[in-house]
């Protein structure tokens, strides 16, 4: 086996590992636990799959020459490497316009008491 194939079976295999340890600590009461606090297993699934994914979004937008570098090894052809140059061009112009009009009302804001 080459070193390419045997680092996603380990990590794999590590992620198993951690799921099963912490699946083998749990006990009955905290299985019934969920079933008589159904909004915390809706928060805990909406952080799963939600906030995970927005972090891994936010990650890859920090760091584009990464994901750029990822992207043009894993697919060789040039259209693959164009839609992620593209995504992070979108993806970076749609989440920074929030911030930007949030820091421009709390400067302004500031300015206003300062004055």
């Amino acid at each position: 086996m080459s070193l390419a194939q045997l680092i996603p079976l380990a990590v794999n295999l590590s992620m198993f590992l951690i799921v099963l340890a912490l699946g083998l600590e749990t006990t009955m009461t905290d299985a019934l636990s969920l079933r008589r606090r159904p909004a915390l297993l809706l928060r805990s699934m909406l952080a799963m799959y939600l906030v995970m994914l927005a972090l891994a979004l936010a990650t890859g937008a920090r760091h584009p020459g990464v994901a750029i570098a990822i992207a043009s090894v894993n697919f060789p052809d040039g259209r693959s490497l164009l839609a992620v140059v593209l995504y992070h061009l979108i993806f970076a112009a749609i989440v920074s316009v929030p911030y930007v009009m949030w820091r421009t009302r709390s400067h302004a804001a500031h300015a206003k008491v300062r004055v």
